[in-house]
């Protein structure tokens, strides 16, 4: 079996999804998502372009070769979205592998572990889930932002069915007046507790509750936050910091209770490595549409 060509189209939703193709001499395709983009985003427009520049690479190979062409092709991914045209080929690959073998791809890579899991949903800001015509004008909206509007989100998005939810949660939404250099002033912590108090009597007090919460990049900020919001029983709290700083996640980590999360925009399994070992925070959490696929989600696990 050889490739025979690779195409990307892009999908609009509440954000714009790449899904990648790759077709074969022997009539089998397989399919990938690479990395949500939005045009607001400044690392959006070369997505499709990339997807169409490794074709140059892959045209010929045999697709069942997964981790040999993915190792071919990992120099052209990067952190964030640039990993997620990679990620889509490693499993568009494995899509193929597992057509012309007749078996689910997860018995390729060792089997079934659990018949169902618990998902969540990443519910933004102050905003109901749904209507992908608004989203792109949605960020710039002051009035998704008020501890009221996520209130009435929560409402909406447990009504659907969901059995826990995370929101975006970050000091800017305070006001020009937010942040001091990077740090939060205590106007936006004051501002971020309330708009958790207002999630969680929505939700109740047992309801697993989940944060994104970016606090502009200091640990001092970092932990001055998650001290603010320890009482209200998270989940997690997402991206404190950026995650190459490792020495500062695992400063903040021992500050708080509340467990820490990061690894969405993290680019292949070797830069967990020093998250991991160093137990810098509490939970891993890669994207397998920028980590670098199936695999490579397998590795970090």
């Amino acid at each position: 079996m050889k490739i025979t060509d690779v195409k990307v189209t892009v999908v609009r939703g509440n954000f714009c999804w790449p899904i990648i193709r790759i077709d074969t001499d022997e009539g089998i395709s397989g399919y990938g998502e690479s990395r949500d983009y939005s045009p607001l985003h400044h690392d959006a427009l070369p997505i499709k372009e990339l997807v169409l520049y490794l074709k140059r690479r892959l045209i010929g190979e045999d697709p069942t070769n997964v981790e040999p062409l993915f190792n071919k092709i990992r120099g052209y991914g990067s952190d964030g979205r640039f990993g997620g045209s990679v990620s889509g080929v490693e499993m568009a690959l494995w899509d193929i592998t597992g057509k012309a073998l007749e078996i689910p791809v997860y018995k390729l890579i060792g089997g079934k572990f659990r018949k169902k899991i618990r998902i969540y949903c990443d519910c933004h800001a102050g905003r109901a889930i749904g209507d992908a015509a608004t989203d792109y004008a949605y960020e710039g909206s002051e009035e998704f932002y008020t501890p009221e509007a996520y209130a009435k989100a929560a409402q909406k998005i447990k009504a659907i069915g969901f059995t826990m939810l995370k929101f975006d949660l970050h000091p800017q939404y305070a006001g020009n007046d937010a942040l001091i250099g990077n740090s939060p002033t205590n106007k936006a912590i004051k501002y971020e507790v309330s708009v958790v108090q207002a999630l969680r009597e929505t939700v109740g007090d047992d309801f697993p509750l989940a944060l994104d919460a970016y606090q502009g990049g200091t640990v001092n900020g970092a932990i001055r936050f998650g001290k603010a919001v320890d009482p209200y029983g998270l989940m997690w709290i997402e991206d404190l910091l950026d995650w190459h700083d490792v020495a500062g996640f695992k400063q903040v980590t021992a500050a708080i209770k509340t467990p820490t999360l990061t690894g969405e925009n993290i680019y292949t399994t070797a830069h967990f490595k020093r998250l991991i070992e160093r137990r810098a925070v509490d939970i891993v959490a890669p994207d397998m549409a920028t980590h670098g696929g199936i695999l490579e989600n397998k590795k970090v696990a």
